[in-house]
């Protein structure tokens, strides 16, 4: 292939030396040979191709929606995402509450109660619930109710000395059904009923 300047020689120009650097340089930006220029056309043609099947898969995949109705489908997206939204709030509500159970139970069996459902009947659980530190207030409402109804809660003393049950059997209203090991104020308890009056 010729450059410029041997193709200006052969036609009787001559180029000087010191323009001749500038003369490639001007070509170069300016022009393109004809190879430069088929390599480009090919590419051009490629991505042409390209671009037309890709407008002919769009084409395709939207006869898919022909006849469809656009604001009923934004209205039925809404109304699924909606639905969505309303799940996993009661799916988290499911959750927490969950964690609040297992956490209230964990206390209860950790403050020693005799009865469950009685110490339950004692706490505010909607106000338990909505703490915002419930490890320490659970606690507390523990403690206040073990202060007041202490006949609720196993304080250890009886099984650990086994003192103060001797005697118990037979005793308060011929109860002999009640095992040695366990006062007639703690099988009251356990069963839920209010302590004895005496």
């Amino acid at each position: 292939m010729k450059n410029i300047l041997e193709i200006l020689k052969e036609l009787g120009l001559e180029v000087p030396a010191d323009k001749q650097e500038a003369l490639n340089k001007a070509v170069a930006e300016n022009y393109k040979t004809a190879a430069e220029f088929e390599k480009t056309k090919t590419k051009l043609e490629t991505e042409k191709n390209g671009v037309e099947e890709q407008l002919k898969a769009v084409q395709e995949s939207l006869k898919k929606f022909d006849g469809v109705n656009v604001d009923e489908l934004k209205k039925q997206i809404e109304t699924a995402n909606a639905q969505a939204a309303e799940k996993e709030k009661e799916y988290q509500a499911k959750l927490d509450d969950l964690e609040f159970s297992g956490l209230l139970d964990s206390a209860i069996v950790g403050a020693r109660a005799k009865n469950a459902k009685a110490v339950k009947a004692l706490l505010d659980i909607d106000t338990l619930r909505g703490s915002k530190n419930r490890s320490e207030d659970i606690k507390a409402a523990l403690e206040a109710v073990a202060k007041d109804n202490d006949y609720l809660f196993d304080s250890g003393s009886s099984q650990s000395s086994g003192t103060g049950n001797t005697g118990t059997t037979g005793t308060h209203g011929g109860n002999n059904n009640v095992p040695p090991t366990v006062s007639a104020a703690d099988a009251r308890a356990v069963m839920g009923l209010p302590p004895e009056n005496k």
